[in-house]
């Protein structure tokens, strides 16, 4: 996917940069890598959350913006959506995603919202010193650069001949994880009966018969769609690693024991 020709960053033509990442370490390595590679980088931005980055991009308008993908300090927007706001107000600005996850619920985000003007990179933060100087020129120039790792992911999801929505695929992560009606509802801040709507829309998505239907088998609906998820590669295990830790961590928050 690439940007069009006339928004594209010529070698010798000068822009400017947005870093947003809560670790000041990360944000210093970074702003070093851009400033002694490019000598007509001429202003860096920095931020430490999400929606700073994001009114900081709408309004001075960086044509390069580094962003990770989740933040310490409890915000309530992560790296992938602070993008999806960014270039709804700034389409052309080229995006590098710079992460320590390789969770496919973020890739998938992140492919639903590209811009169709946009370019973007996605870093892995143990590449860093091999891949993002590379990955900032390819996006500056029109391109995108996507690790291997990243790439596999991507092809996987191509692969399916049909998806499931945000919806459909929280409702089987929480399955999977052993989450009940009740957990979830206090977890998502939904109703249990919306939380069963949602399971009854991931059943009919995977065809799974349902109590009192004569095709149903002795595993109940949801042993069938974890099942399914795995078989079709629409869960993975290290997806549920990452999931569940985030999912720990809010019900601490908000005083809930997990079976987990």
């Amino acid at each position: 996917m690439q940007r069009r020709t006339d928004d594209t960053i010529s070698p010798a033509q000068s822009f400017s940069a947005l870093i947003a990442d809560d670790h000041e370490f990360v944000r210093n390595c970074l702003r070093d890598e851009l400033t002694n590679s490019f000598p007509e980088l001429t202003h860096i931005y920095e931020s430490d959350n999400p929606i700073e980055a994001v009114s900081q991009a709408i309004v001075q308008r960086p044509e390069l913006v580094v962003l990770d993908i989740e933040f310490d300090n409890d915000s309530a927007m992560n790296g992938v959506d602070a993008a999806e706001q960014i270039w709804k107000e700034h389409p052309h600005a080229a995006i590098v995603v710079v992460s320590n996850y390789k969770a496919e619920t973020y890739i998938r985000h992140l492919h639903q919202i590209i811009s169709s003007e946009g370019s973007y990179g996605y870093v892995l933060k143990d590449r860093l010193i091999q891949d993002f100087i590379p990955a900032v020129k390819a996006v500056l120039s029109g391109d995108c650069w996507i690790e291997p790792e990243i790439m596999r992911v991507i092809t996987r999801l191509g692969k399916r001949n049909y998806s499931l929505t945000d919806n459909e695929h929280e409702a089987l992560v929480f399955i999977a994880l052993g989450l009940s009606d009740q957990a979830s509802s206090r977890i998502l801040c939904l109703t249990e009966k919306a939380i069963q709507a949602r399971l009854q829309l991931l059943y009919a998505k995977l065809a799974i018969p349902q109590k009192g239907d004569s095709s149903a088998s002795y595993f109940n609906p949801r042993c069938r769609a974890i099942w399914s998820g795995f078989q079709r590669g629409l869960i993975t295990e290290a997806e549920l690693k990452h999931c569940a830790a985030e999912i720990s961590h809010k019900a601490r928050e908000l005083g809930i024991v997990l079976p987990m």
